[in-house]
């Protein structure tokens, strides 16, 4: 759990707040203290509503909205991300002579901008080569891609896909076993062209 907390700290720019004592914690109502000390409590749902995985366990971690990616069959999956996504529109807006305000019109919508941070993790202990070499195909791919995560499956359609536009390794000091990563994408909206 420590690598977890290191990783949150040094990559995702995350500040833990001061340690409190469970003891002053209000526990959820319809929970024992016994099972709020120990983390257990009711079921939560593990789908979001659009299909997407919400909630897994993996070696007995929770992992909170993993990321997937597929193509041509092949599938990436990244536990311990976080994601962002960022919608634009570009609208003109033109001043009323003699009135307060303006007319707004709508020209377009853009793509989604989406940032992923995610970490590697080694099953043997060792730097996480063939996580990072599967990484590296993943990123060598330059076509549009299927993303799936809970986040980003709100704002995408079911035909949509993304496409890889940077991607940057980081150096997580004192950690040997693991390598984060940033990654850029944009959407890729399917159109047909009437003429």
């Amino acid at each position: 759990m420590s690598i977890v907390f290191d990783i949150l700290r040094t990559v995702k720019g995350y500040q833990a707040l001061p340690y409190v004592p469970a003891d002053i914690i209000t526990q959820p109502s319809g929970m024992s203290r016994a099972d709020y000390n120990k983390g257990d409590g009711p079921e939560r749902a593990k789908q979001s509503a659009t299909g997407a995985t919400l909630r897994k366990v993996k070696n007995g971690i929770w992992y909170f909205m993993p990321v997937s990616f597929t193509h041509k069959g092949k599938r990436w999956e990244f536990d311990e991300a976080v994601v962002s996504i960022t919608g634009k529109k570009t609208i003109v807006e033109t001043p009323m002579v003699g009135r307060k305000g303006s007319v707004k019109e709508l020209i377009s919508v853009d793509d989604y901008d989406i940032k992923l941070v995610a970490v590697l993790e080694s099953t043997n202990g060792d730097y996480p080569e063939q996580e990072m070499q599967e990484l590296v195909r993943l990123w060598e791919i330059n076509e549009a891609i299927k993303m799936s995560c809970a986040l980003t499956d709100y704002f995408l359609k079911e035909d949509d896909s993304v496409m890889i536009k940077t991607i940057e390794p980081i150096t997580v000091e004192g950690q040997e076993d693991i390598q984060a990563f940033n990654m850029t994408l944009v959407s890729d909206s399917p159109f047909e062209l009437e003429l």
